[in-house]
């Protein structure tokens, strides 16, 4: 390997660690500290977290355009009820307020393969529970705050489904139709930085993505962000791709966008995707966001995205579809 590609390579290794800082800023110690303080969680897998597609993709953006956030790291054993909240809030006069206005979850539901490695069949699993969800989205609905799933897959959380049923029993050959087959995916009229979608030609080739329909679910409703455009006869009306969803309790609304394809740190349409959530989820200009205070077209045109191997770009299927455990409502 020459040189160049060997700092290349490092360098890409590195990424990862910059956007977090220096210090473990969830420590009770730390976490009050000035060099601390951030808009964003990510909420991610403690085990080769850092080797996540959809992982790097997110910091690199962050590190492209000097993004603070910090880092929580779930184990496969789980995670106790007073780490969350240590994480979340700070304690202000008796009073918990919410340290974060985003929330991302760049991994889905933060799943590990409960069964041994030996074991033939893999049984994905979150490793947080259903109660635990449930006070993120009160975090949502109590402090303003969006939360965002990246490489989602289509459930009873985002009123989806699969558009198609996949049977164990079909061929590989029929399943890689469905699901690893190019699409196109185009903006829903009217979002945020529509153009700067649609130039920056996203497609799914060779990528494992999960086309939905809605499947209409008790105190949620959604609202298209992006499609796959169809692609016959697989395909022949379009999916969608990633979605917004309002969930509704008590009267208060928790809001999450949800995508249902992973990410690419070398792929300069998950730059404009990551580019698109981070301006609705802080409700703010892209160029507002930046430190260095550019626009969301030249975020995207300043990826510095590379061409990659099919061999790279498979590997960001972090599971396969069958072996997915979502806990429904």
């Amino acid at each position: 390997m020459k040189c160049q590609s060997l700092l290349k390579f490092a360098l890409l290794m590195l990424a990862p660690l910059a956007a977090l800082a220096d210090i473990n800023c969830l420590d009770p110690e730390n976490i009050d500290k000035e060099e601390c303080s951030a808009d964003i969680l990510i909420v991610t897998t403690m085990e080769k977290s850092d080797e996540s597609p959809s992982y790097k993709a997110l910091v690199k953006t962050l590190n492209d355009n000097i993004i603070k956030a910090n880092n929580l790291k779930v184990p496969k054993e789980g995670i106790t009820d007073d780490k969350i909240d240590l994480a979340l809030y700070s304690n202000v006069n008796g009073k918990k307020i919410g340290r974060y206005k985003v929330l991302v979850f760049p991994n889905g539901r933060v799943s590990y393969d409960q069964n041994d490695v030996q074991n033939s069949i893999s049984t994905w699993q979150s490793a947080i529970t259903f109660n635990q969800w449930e006070g993120f989205y009160d975090y949502s609905r109590e402090n303003d705050a969006r939360l965002v799933f990246l490489n989602e897959y289509p459930s009873n959380y985002t009123g989806t489904q699969l558009y198609y049923d996949i049977n164990p029993q079909e061929s590989q050959e029929e399943i890689d139709k469905k699901l690893l087959g190019k699409q196109v995916i185009v903006p829903a009229p009217d979002i945020y930085e529509e153009n700067a979608i649609k130039e920056a030609q996203i497609n799914t080739e060779h990528i494992w993505h999960f086309p939905a329909k809605e499947n209409q679910t008790p105190g949620i409703t959604i609202e298209p962000l992006l499609y796959f455009d169809a692609s016959p006869p697989e395909y022949p009306e379009k999916t969608l791709a990633a979605v917004l969803v309002k969930n509704e309790k008590n009267g208060k609304e928790a809001n999450y966008a949800a995508f249902f394809l992973p990410f690419g740190d070398w792929n300069e349409g998950s730059t404009a995707l990551n580019v698109i959530w981070l301006s609705w989820a802080l409700q703010k200009d892209f160029k507002y966001i930046s430190g260095k205070q550019i626009s969301a077209e030249e975020a995207i045109k300043q990826s510095g995205a590379s061409q990659t191997s099919k061999l790279e770009l498979i590997f960001v299927a972090l599971c396969t579809i069958f072996t997915i455990t979502v806990t429904l409502f």
